[in-house]
């Protein structure tokens, strides 16, 4: 059963806001090892920015579903060795899962913010902590695959369980399902059997092929309608330190030399001028090896987290 997250989330702050790190005596054992495991490994920026976000923040709510995924997956480990067989919940594990969903999809929210207002240092902190969610996200579900597969096993088919035996704690099956027998058919009907057969396959092959019509004209219009295209311009424009512009929308990636990196100041113009004629209102800048050189403002017609090598 899933650990509550309001619970979760009042130990892990109890534990980076108290020195002495210690959790009420009534806490639940599983969330006080869940919380001291995940809150002991953040990051002192992630630690940081908690303080100052509070407790209704998106890493706070990403932090309390980091814990209950790990609470989960302890106390699945354990049950792994149980005897009889645990029964697996489903409707439980679907709400951690879309508990962790939600929480990725506010963190998603949060560094389209930071990449539209050109706040680099919480684009990677957002990034770090979705990144951190996926992974236990990921250990969770494995975790949670295996323990449904122990009871799970096939009735019939090589390898499976005789049904004349009787396992511990299974409710034995009554004679007239042992005994059953499929139902004869009339003699008047045995020769529209195979024509019921082939009416149940005929619409059966008609469903899925309309499904698969109606798919590839939903991907088709998604393709050519509905996602915005990348358009290529020349750069010469731009300087001879600009080698390639990719816009899409209203946003362009703009891959630069180091030149352009050092003497930024004096190339931002004339690549503005060329980005504000195709309607670009933000761009990212690269340099050839992909690693990224900052931010374009077009609109303002500034350069941000633009940082130089040490001469």
């Amino acid at each position: 059963m899933p650990v509550p997250v309001a619970a979760c989330k009042a130990s892990a702050l109890q534990l980076l806001g108290s020195k002495t790190k210690t959790l009420p005596p009534d806490t639940p054992p599983q969330i006080a090892a869940s919380a001291r495991k995940i809150a002991g490994g953040l990051a002192s920026t992630e630690r940081a920015a908690l303080e100052q976000a509070g407790p209704d923040s998106v890493l706070a709510d990403a932090l309390a579903a980091r814990i209950a995924l790990d609470a989960a997956t302890a106390e699945g480990v354990r049950l792994y060795s149980a005897i009889p067989p645990p029964v697996f919940d489903q409707a439980a594990s679907t709400s951690l899962t879309q508990l962790a969903d939600a929480a990725s999809a506010r963190l998603q929210q949060q560094a389209n913010a930071a990449i539209g207002n050109g706040e680099v240092e919480t684009l990677q902190l957002v990034t770090a902590v979705s990144a951190a969610l996926g992974r236990d996200l990921v250990t969770y579900k494995e975790t949670a695959g295996r323990l449904r597969g122990m009871w799970s096993a096939p009735r019939r088919g090589g390898g499976s369980l005789d049904p004349s035996v009787i396992l511990p704690g299974q409710q034995p099956r009554s004679a007239a399902a042992r005994s059953a027998t499929p139902a004869s058919v009339r003699s008047e009907l045995r020769d529209f059997t195979a024509l019921d057969n082939y009416t149940r396959i005929s619409w059966k092959r008609i469903a899925l092929i309309a499904a698969a019509v109606l798919f590839v004209a939903a991907l088709a219009y998604a393709w050519f309608f509905a996602l915005p295209r990348t358009v290529e311009i020349p750069p010469n424009a731009a300087g001879s330190n600009v080698v390639r512009i990719d816009v899409s929308g209203n946003a362009a990636l703009v891959v630069v030399t180091q030149a352009w990196v050092d003497r930024y100041e004096n190339e931002l113009p004339l690549l503005v001028n060329v980005l504000r004629a195709e309607g670009v209102e933000r761009a990212l800048l690269v340099l050839p090896s992909g690693r990224s050189a900052g931010i374009v403002d077009v609109a303002n017609g500034k350069a941000l987290g633009i940082v130089r090598p040490p001469k």
